[in-house]
């Protein structure tokens, strides 16, 4: 009787963490921004505004973000079927002697900071 308990006990644990796993990644899922894309593998010298003219005839783009000399963008389209339009027509396609990795972006995950150890802003003080 008592093992029967044990059991039934520790399904239903199993149970709870598995359904706040599962909750948890739903909501992670629903935070996306589907309009917002990552495209990756980009060559180091497309600007903004070749990225715009590529990129424009799937929709009405509201924000371009691709750092100077770095190989990737954030594209942001007006709508969700914009956005999915351009992973459609761009996702592994080459451009600029590239082939593109083109997703919907993720939110940026949170990395531990980094611990100075020693230097000028560690001495101690002789108050």
């Amino acid at each position: 009787m008592c093992a029967i308990m044990l059991t039934v006990k520790a399904q239903s644990v199993i149970s709870s963490e598995i359904f706040s796993c599962c909750l948890v990644y739903f909501l992670f899922l629903s935070q996306l921004d589907k309009k917002k894309l990552f495209i990756g593998n980009l060559s180091y010298e497309v600007t903004q505004e070749q990225l715009n003219e590529q990129l424009a005839q799937y929709g009405t783009i509201t924000d371009i973000y691709k750092p100077m000399g770095k190989g990737f963008a954030f594209v942001t389209f007006e709508t969700d079927e914009q956005a999915q339009a351009a992973i459609d027509g761009m996702h592994e396609k080459e451009l600029f002697g590239r082939t593109l990795t083109v997703q919907v972006a993720r939110p940026r995950e949170e990395r531990p900071r980094f611990q100075r150890q020693g230097g000028y802003n560690n001495r101690p003080s002789y108050n």
